[in-house]
């Protein structure tokens, strides 16, 4: 009998300490950082987390389609600009309209970059919610050791 509410009091103790591990981001140039346990996330773990959340899932694709656009947009227009001002170097003509069109699709592509910052960042607060919706809240008790002339123990107050 002694050995079960032993149990119970450990059970009690361990359960209270248990809660998932909370995704944190930091703000940086232009995007988020993401770090778990003070260790930074790379895009296939962050993925990896949040792919068990439907909500997050999406969010999480939708991120993933705005960061390869905007991708492919500043490859493209890097280009196009580098080829123009390569020309000019080489001494041959260049073709100024091919420079403005690469500036123009590297411009399209900051709204893009910014979406998927966001996106990102919702994904990840949704992860967090969920998780603070199924962590157990340490108990409110107060254990304390016991010692009289008859007898010691713990005596457990909730």
């Amino acid at each position: 009998m002694k050995s079960l509410v032993l149990i119970c009091i450990l059970g009690a103790v361990l359960i209270g300490s248990i809660h998932a591990q909370k995704i944190e981001y930091k703000k940086a140039v232009g995007s988020y950082k993401f770090y778990q346990e003070d260790r930074p996330l790379s895009a296939k773990q962050l993925e990896s987390k949040l792919d068990t959340l439907s909500d997050a899932y999406v969010l999480l694709e939708e991120a993933k389609m705005n960061r390869v656009m905007a991708t492919v947009l500043n490859c493209a227009g890097g280009f196009l600009m580098g080829w123009t001002v390569g020309s000019q170097i080489a001494g041959g003509d260049p073709n100024w309209n091919l420079a403005a069109i690469g500036a123009g699709a590297m411009v399209l592509a900051i709204p893009l970059s910014i979406s998927y910052s966001k996106n990102m960042k919702k994904a990840v607060d949704i992860y967090n919610n969920s998780l603070e919706s199924i962590s157990y809240s340490r108990p409110k008790y107060s254990l304390k050791f016991v010692a009289n002339m008859q007898a010691v123990g713990l005596r457990m107050v909730f």
